[in-house]
């Protein structure tokens, strides 16, 4: 019996001419172009006996396969999760494999297991520059265990910018073994009907009067309870955006009152 990736905490029993192999689906992967990354691909292998010289790695996961593309973006990040959080797509799992035999059964337990995997796309700092259209939209790929995700799933894009974006689907997701399912591509852009903009817990969003890209200034009283790190405009998305230095919590009152803002 053997499994990839390695682990020194591995653990095997066996009964019966069956294993119960126990492994860990990863949380957190890293992005790789037009694949999945590095000890993301759970996989193992089974002989007929103790004296077989030659084992066979077989794939335990199927393969989720997001297509986005932008006109700008940079992704930092992906994080994918079940819509019902009881749908477990990563963690602790029990692999069941009677001796000899292909097929093998995954199982996620309700505690030990979690609902969502993170896909790092930083890439030294860089992210991954999007595709700028459907036909050149840029592959995201996930491994996950065999399974079908009831409910469907949601994915928060964040950019490099510190900007995410959320799209939900809540149909049923079939993940087959050693099987790639490719999603349609999705374009990222504030402007799109599908998608959900979402400012970080350290940020504040507004729009002034079009035509207008100078920040609005709030004089010398401080009206919140973070500290500003930048505050600018963004040409491409036609919003300003606060950085704050911290998460913003509260605003004091009439923090906005005479500021020349529309939303």
């Amino acid at each position: 019996l053997a499994v990839y990736p390695y682990d020194k905490n591995q653990e095997a029993y066996y009964a019966s001419n069956r294993f119960d192999l126990y492994v860990t689906y990863p949380v957190n992967q890293t992005y790789e172009p037009n694949s999945f990354g590095k000890g993301a691909n759970v996989m193992i292998a089974s002989g007929e006996s103790g004296t077989d010289e030659n084992l066979f790695f077989r794939n335990a996961c199927g393969y989720l396969v997001l297509k986005l593309f932008s006109d700008y973006t940079k992704v930092r990040s992906i994080t994918l999760s079940s819509i019902d959080d009881k749908v477990k797509i990563s963690g602790y799992a029990t692999i069941t494999v009677n001796q000899g035999d292909e097929n093998f059964k995954v199982s996620l337990g309700d505690y030990t297991s979690q609902s969502e995997v993170t896909l790092d796309c930083s890439n030294g700092g860089d992210g991954v520059v999007l595709g700028t259209d459907e036909g050149t939209a840029t592959e995201f790929w996930f491994a996950l265990p065999p399974r079908t995700i009831e409910g469907g799933f949601r994915i928060v894009v964040t950019d490099t910018d510190g900007f995410t974006y959320t799209k939900e689907t809540t149909k049923n997701v079939v993940i087959k073994r050693n099987e790639i399912q490719p999603m349609a591509a999705l374009e990222l852009s504030v402007m799109s009907q599908d998608i959900t903009t979402v400012p970080a817990a350290d940020q504040i969003w507004y729009t002034r009067d079009e035509g207008e890209t100078s920040p609005v200034t709030f004089g010398s009283a401080d009206p919140f309870d973070a500290e500003i790190e930048s505050h600018r405009y963004y040409e491409d998305r036609g919003i300003f955006v606060i950085d704050f230095k911290s998460a913003v919590r509260t605003i004091k009152s009439k923090a906005f009152q005479d500021v020349p803002i529309t939303g």
